[in-house]
């Protein structure tokens, strides 16, 4: 998948354990958060054992790596300034938009490890739904009751959404692949749709699965690819026919909760705070209100506080809340760069860059994901990932 194994190759025992280390890392990000604290602890003494600086010094000046950090950086000059109570405890929460100056390190030597990471990341979450729907076949088969809240390893919001990106780059896998083996790729996309779509009780996971469906198929410029997308998406709507489930269900629910915000009076609103999207409608109301206060460089970090919550479950206003129109204007030139730097890439890697991608730009509507441990490292290491190999391409461009 990658023309060579990086700019320079290193010794058998530091590539070894280099390996080992983003094969953990991968692994670690949907299993548990103490593992990937593990898991990021050995990528640091990697780079302690490296002693060298150079790719450092060259990662600081890619926009994917600034970028973050000078969101970052806004942040942590906002909380000084406004001295709001939570501003700090934010501020410590989006220390991961640091990550990629030493992760791009990590990754710069040898593409295997970027390889390895994929590898981790797919192997972990094709256990999570073989085990997850082996729970369930039990239950199906015995007098033991499960619950519908039933998850493994992390909560099923996490799960649903890393699933369903996990779903569309093993077809990716497939695509490149023959024999058994895209038999098997295709196999495990169809079990871990299977299981978000029709297991885990989450709306966000169906939401991203069904986006990057339609992303997929726009994407599928060789009618191979175009035929393994549609023969899984065939499968799970057979599943979705025959089987006994609430998929439709939790769906409209959710459309009914944004009618009845909509059509409730002004003051009754506050009623449906409960429900999913109520509480997300009403702190986005409350939101705009912010912004109004301070449109141009915000209302510094942690200013924001609905009903005990500290974030109106959505980036972009999270974004705006905190520093205004100049916050958003980096964000968004953040996420630009990302998809640029993306398309340019070979099909393989331009399709799982741009589906990441697309994923985190919908979830971002719904959940503030880089306060988040598991989604908000997911898509550090993964922007850290593509920073990497567009550095490769200029420095062996220069050379």
């Amino acid at each position: 998948m990658f023309e060579n194994k990086g700019i320079y190759p290193y010794s058998d025992y530091k590539g070894a354990f280099f390996g080992i280390t983003a094969f953990s890392l991968g692994t670690a990000l949907p299993l548990s958060t103490f593992l990937l604290n593990i898991a990021l602890a050995m990528c640091a003494i990697c780079l302690l054992a490296d002693k060298s600086i150079t790719a450092v010094k060259r990662a600081v000046r890619q926009p994917l790596v600034f970028l973050p950090a000078l969101f970052f950086i806004m942040l942590l000059i906002s909380a000084l300034i406004t001295q709001n109570e939570y501003g700090l405890g934010i501020v410590a929460k989006y220390r991961r938009l640091l990550y990629p100056v030493l992760l791009v390190a990590f990754f710069w030597h040898n593409n295997s490890n970027i390889t390895r990471f994929f590898a981790g990341f797919q192997l972990a979450n094709a256990l999570i739904a073989i085990m997850g729907l082996s729970v369930y076949m039990l239950a199906s088969f015995t007098d033991i009751t499960i619950s519908i809240n039933t998850y493994i390893f992390k909560n099923y919001l996490i799960q649903g959404f890393l699933l369903a990106i996990s779903s569309f780059i093993w077809l990716e896998y497939a695509g490149i692949k023959q024999g058994r083996i895209r038999c098997a790729c295709m196999i495990m996309a169809f079990l871990q749709a299977v299981y978000v779509l029709f297991f885990l009780p989450g709306r966000i996971g169906g939401i991203v699965f069904f986006a990057l469906l339609f992303i997929s198929l726009l994407l599928s410029f060789s009618w191979k690819r175009c035929l393994i997308i549609l023969a899984v998406s065939a499968l799970c709507l057979g599943v979705m026919i025959s089987a006994e489930n609430d998929l439709v269900e939790r769906y409209i629910q959710g459309v009914n909760e944004t009618r009845q915000f909509y059509y409730l009076p002004e003051q009754s609103k506050d009623l449906i705070d409960e429900t999913s999207m109520g509480f997300r409608l009403n702190a986005a109301k409350v939101s705009l209100q912010m912004i109004e206060q301070a449109p141009v460089f915000g209302n510094g970090a942690g200013y924001f506080s609905y009903k005990g919550g500290k974030n109106p479950h959505n980036e972009y206003l999270m974004a705006v809340v905190q520093l205004g129109a100049a916050g958003l204007i980096v964000f968004g030139l953040w996420l630009l760069r990302f998809a640029a730097a993306a398309w340019r890439q070979g099909v393989f890697w331009r399709n799982i860059f741009i589906m990441i991608l697309s994923a985190y730009s919908i979830g971002f509507f719904f959940n503030s994901f880089l306060l988040d441990v598991t989604e908000g490292t997911f898509f550090m290491i993964v922007n850290s990932i593509l920073a990497t190999i567009v550095l490769q391409d200029k420095t062996r461009a220069s050379l």
